[in-house]
């Protein structure tokens, strides 16, 4: 089911590689830079899954997804906020905080978990809740790191251990990055595929075997050629 995703990160890497990986699995995704603009798109259109870093420029996304749901709190039932931040702790510090998210993702983000939790997020949300209720506790907004094991949807919380760690190894092995294209600092361009993605660069399938060393970009995201391969290079990104 392909769904409306919006991307509010003032990071370009950021921004670039989760359209890349969101769109090329079907789903339909606007990205925006500061939580002015964040706001302005919530109020334009609907969104199933807003994904809000907290330190957006204009305005953080804390008070973009409060101040969307007190201005159209009907409108705001309709869509799943996922925070991301690298200071969970400080989150957590302030209970008036866990209702504004559904979940919050740490930094460093998995980007594998991340298209899992996006794609399937009633059933990780039931999932997370079975396996975490602690009768007569506050309950906090689930928060997951980047080592935490993400069920997928054949896993119920009465699946066993053994067979679900074998429905998540079998999920991410199919995960399928799509292709894009690999500008080179003499402007040529190729078309390639991505073996694997990462907020820190990407491995590719690619004839052209650009020199290590050379400036390149992976869409629109910059990078510098770090190694050859059997299959094509790694990019570092980052300038």
């Amino acid at each position: 089911m392909s769904l409306a995703i919006l991307v509010a990160e003032d990071s370009i890497i950021t921004q670039d590689l989760l359209k890349l990986l969101l769109t090329q699995r079907g789903h339909d995704v606007d990205t925006v830079e500061d939580g002015a603009r964040a706001l302005n798109a919530l109020q334009d259109r609907h969104y199933d899954i807003a994904l809000m870093d907290f330190h957006l420029p204009t305005m953080d996304g804390l008070r973009v997804v409060s101040t969307y749901k007190s201005l159209s709190a009907d409108k705001a039932a309709q869509t799943h906020f996922i925070g991301i931040t690298a200071d969970v702790s400080g989150f957590m510090a302030h209970p008036d905080n866990w209702e504004t998210f559904d979940l919050v993702i740490a930094k460093p983000i998995d980007i594998a978990n991340l298209c899992t939790v996006v794609e399937n997020f009633e059933h990780y949300m039931a999932w997370r809740s079975h396996t975490s209720a602690k009768p007569g506790e506050a309950n906090p907004t689930p928060v997951m790191l980047a080592e935490d094991v993400v069920p997928q949807t054949q896993e119920t919380p009465d699946t066993p251990p053994d067979e679900g760690i074998a429905l998540r190894r079998e999920k991410r092995m199919k995960i399928d990055r799509g292709t894009t294209q690999l500008l080179l600092e003499n402007g040529e361009v190729y078309p390639c595929r991505v073996l694997d993605l990462s907020l820190g660069g990407a491995a590719l399938a690619i004839e052209e075997r650009p020199a290590i060393g050379e400036q390149v970009r992976v869409g629109r995201t910059a990078g510098r050629v770090v190694r050859h391969t059997s299959e094509g290079i790694a990019v570092e990104f980052g300038k």
